[in-house]
């Protein structure tokens, strides 16, 4: 009997000093490290996860702090990890903006589903291309914009890849879309389908080889015969 009250007491004043060392001052948050933002400041996702006054390592919800920053608009996805004694790691993920659209002195940044990931009231310095003449009625942040016309000017966007950078604007015509390049040549390719992927593979092809002058006009609506021309036909 006399053994079996030594033995828990033992376990007891173990247990208790786990308990006082795990809650000592040593595993107070003392920093926190973000990284793998582009589009987002590192201040404002420390505003976001909302650490306020002392916090503890072990008393802090990483979930919770998770679900606050993948609230943003521009947020794929985050993790928030311990890293003992009192540092925490946030690594975020951002949806990639594929184009933007212009209205009204504002710039709205959409990620290849159509979601409104940023609003700016500048020009954001980013390689993307303009979805032009597009009606959309609400750039909200966090917004899905609803627009057929909208989404098939994405597909190409996705389509087209890195090459997109070097489209400055894309706009819905009548049978085929047209992109104006960065080096003002201007293309005219397939709305969508084997076609356009075709048109990609041809474009790709132009582009590598330097082809791309400026005044020039490439016709891809027919990927197995393209034609090129230094000035539209008078």
């Amino acid at each position: 009997m006399l053994r079996s009250v030594v033995f828990m007491g033992i376990v007891l004043m173990v247990v208790l000093s786990l308990f006082g060392f795990f809650q000592s001052p040593f595993f107070e948050v003392t920093e926190l490290e973000v990284g793998g933002m582009v589009l987002l400041e590192a201040e404002e996702v420390r505003t976001m996860l909302d650490l306020r006054g002392q916090q503890h390592i072990f008393s802090v919800s990483l979930g919770e702090l998770e679900s606050r920053v993948a609230s943003d608009p521009r947020v794929k996805d985050v993790s928030v990890r311990r890293q003992l004694p009192g540092r925490l790691v946030v690594q975020v993920r951002e949806r990639q903006p594929v184009a933007v659209i212009s209205r009204g002195g504002v710039f709205a940044l959409i990620n290849r589903d159509g979601k409104v990931i940023a609003v700016e009231s500048s020009w954001p310095g980013m390689d993307l291309p303009v979805l032009g003449e597009v009606q959309v009625d609400d750039l909200s942040l966090g917004r899905t914009v609803d627009s057929p016309e909208v989404d098939e000017l994405l597909q190409c966007a996705d389509l087209l890849g890195d090459m997109s950078h070097r489209i400055s604007q894309m706009m819905r015509e009548e049978g085929y879309i047209s992109l104006h390049t960065t080096e003002a040549a201007h293309i005219l390719f397939p709305v969508n389908g084997e076609d356009a992927r075709k048109a990609a593979d041809v474009l790709s092809n132009i582009m590598d080889e330097g082809r791309l002058e400026a005044g020039s006009i490439v016709d891809l609506r027919i990927p197995e015969r393209p034609v090129m021309r230094s000035s539209a036909p008078r």
